[in-house]
């Protein structure tokens, strides 16, 4: 019971620390942000700034409690409430806020606006915490936003920020073009051979391929030796004496037969006495030799 209770514990930490790992504002990123929209409307009929958080997480991040700020020197300027659920951000997702200055408007509406040369903050729940920031450059051009790209889909690295043509709501991707203008499509080799320049991967793999086979061989020849040489063999158990309707064991053909030998080829009273004596022990006891049609009697 003790081993029990100690495993079912065990399990729900695990599965409170998975959950929380899924559910940490550190996955959230600032992608994009724009400071003169003339296409996105913040919902009042207006034009705004807006700002872009996107979740590199596969579970969904609760925003709930943290705040946005252009201020190094106050972090805690803009509070996103706790009490809207729409705040939670889906995997691989993302939420726009409109810098409007007017936080009345709702959850996604700061109390402050954007310009040039500003800094956005994204700040955890703790106040203190920053979790990511965006420069908007000073020589942004007019109707582009500046965003992060991401040149690994998969673990979303943005290691490259530069100002592109405003996409609200979507992550964003470089894509490489070849030499007569078309989508270049890296292949797994070639991204390897990126990631990789080294082939530390590809020794590792090999060398866990290789051992990995060495470990199979040994057991299966372990196992084939141990058979040979007869160290694993089948327990064989001593067939039980057959009983007759009355509970009293009954002899087969070839017992009856060494029987009736026996009978015939002795003709004193005590040896046949002590023949019987001995059938009647091998019957009802289980006692007997290991030949076939032998019946061994000793003197004392």
């Amino acid at each position: 019971m003790m081993t029990r209770k100690i495993a079912l514990t065990v399990i729900l930490a695990l599965a409170g620390a998975l959950t929380l790992c899924a559910q940490n504002v550190k996955d959230l990123v600032i992608s994009e942000v724009q400071v003169d929209s003339v296409a996105l409307d913040n919902g009042f009929g207006e034009k705004a700034a807006w700002i872009e958080i996107f979740n590199n997480s596969y579970g969904t991040v609760k925003m709930q409690g943290c705040y946005l700020t252009n201020d190094r020197n106050d972090l805690k300027k803009y509070f996103i409430p706790k009490t809207d659920i729409k705040a939670s951000v889906s995997p691989r997702q993302s939420v726009v806020f409109f810098a409007d200055g007017d936080s009345n408007k709702g959850t996604f509406h700061t109390n402050f606006t954007l310009s040039k040369g500003e800094t956005v903050y994204l700040v955890s729940n703790d106040g203190r915490t920053v979790v990511d920031s965006l420069v908007i450059p000073q020589n942004l051009s007019s109707g582009k936003s500046i965003a992060k790209f991401a040149n690994d889909i998969k673990a979303m690295v943005y290691d490259d920020i530069h100002e592109t043509d405003p996409t609200p709501g979507t992550y964003h991707k470089n894509v490489i073009y070849d030499a007569e203008g078309h989508v270049f499509e890296e292949t797994k080799a070639e991204k390897l051979a990126r990631t990789d320049p080294h082939g530390f991967t590809m020794t590792l793999v090999a060398v866990a391929v290789v051992f990995s086979a060495l470990i199979i061989l040994f057991l299966c020849y372990t196992l084939v030796g141990a058979i040979c040489t007869g160290k694993f063999k089948i327990k064989r158990t001593r067939k039980s004496c057959k009983k007759s309707k009355k509970g009293k064991a009954m002899p087969d053909a070839e017992t009856a037969a060494a029987i009736a030998v026996a009978l015939n080829m002795e003709s004193s009273d005590e040896i046949q006495a002590a023949i019987g004596l001995a059938l009647d022990r091998y019957f009802n006891e289980c006692i007997h030799d290991n030949e076939s049609y032998i019946i061994t009697i000793r003197r004392k």
